[in-house]
């Protein structure tokens, strides 16, 4: 097993646990938009800190920016419609439909980047997306011939947000380093969340945010970092399938810690994103 699937393994642990964090945040009442504004300023002050350190902030360049600040503005773009469509519909399908932008971000980097398209890659997707849609169980759903306002507002989210991938790869194919490139995507994102607490007029935390905010913000620092270190080293179309896999982490806890029910459905997901991960280790 290469270290890029290694490091995509570890993301997909770490992302998992940020995204059941997250999950029992909102469980206690904690406002999207304020919980995420301060996620983002916690997790901004540490990766430019530990940039001034390290020296990692001087090669922030224009080229950086040029490519990183869109990728931040979309990210907290697709985000957000995530946020808003889950308040209308069922997270359980949501999330899952959402982590399917490793789709557009595999395809991507094979046509526009260049990614060489071998049949085990191509099994894994099929795999992953198999995962997903057992897991979210969309085979049964109604609403996928009738497509709600919900549904709508999360396939656009993942459809931006598997563009930014393939932002984030085509910068760095083109020897930026991963640290530049995500200090530079915190300064649209900080912008946009900040804008929108404004707009919101609520900007004052909960007691859950302030619990949560900090825990999810360092996880998602780390598994930013490991995302941006494995696709320095390996093709996205090998390393997205695998982090965007997450939702199958945040799922087990729920069995595990919130005695949730695993139906046949769900377990038939997990099975084949087992397999994803299998696949893809040896592509």
């Amino acid at each position: 097993m290469s270290l890029a699937i290694i490091l995509a393994f570890i993301a997909l642990l770490v992302g998992g646990v940020a995204d059941f964090l997250y999950r029992i945040a909102q469980d206690k009442g904690i406002s999207s938009g304020v919980f995420l504004f301060w996620q983002s300023i916690i997790f901004s002050a540490i990766l430019w800190i530990y940039a001034l350190i390290t020296g990692e902030v001087a090669k922030l360049d224009l080229f950086t920016l040029i490519v990183g600040l869109p990728a931040g503005a979309m990210g907290f773009a697709a985000l957000t419609l995530f946020i808003i469509s889950v308040k209308t519909g069922d997270i359980s399908v949501n999330a899952p439909i959402f982590r399917l932008n490793f789709v557009i971000t595999s395809a991507g980097a094979m046509i526009l980047l260049g990614e060489p398209v071998l049949p085990l890659r191509v099994l894994g997707v099929v795999l992953a997306l198999l995962s997903v849609f057992f897991f979210a169980e969309l085979t049964s759903l109604k609403v996928i011939k009738n497509p709600s306002r919900s549904l709508v507002l999360v396939s656009t989210a993942s459809i931006i947000f598997g563009f930014v991938g393939i932002l984030i790869k085509y910068g760095l194919e083109n020897d930026i380093d991963p640290i530049p490139l995500l200090l530079s995507q915190t300064i649209a994102f900080q912008i946009a969340a900040t804008i929108n607490v404004i707009l919101q007029k609520s900007w004052r935390p909960n007691g859950a945010t302030i619990l949560y905010s900090p825990l999810v913000a360092i996880l998602q620092l780390i598994w930013a970092s490991l995302t941006l270190f494995a696709l320095n080293i390996a093709d996205a179309s090998l390393i997205y399938p695998i982090i965007q896999l997450s939702f199958i982490i945040t799922a087990i806890l729920g069995f595990i810690l919130l005695k949730e029910k695993l139906n046949r459905s769900k377990l038939i997901g997990i099975i084949f994103a087992i397999t994803t991960v299998g696949v893809l280790s040896i592509a």
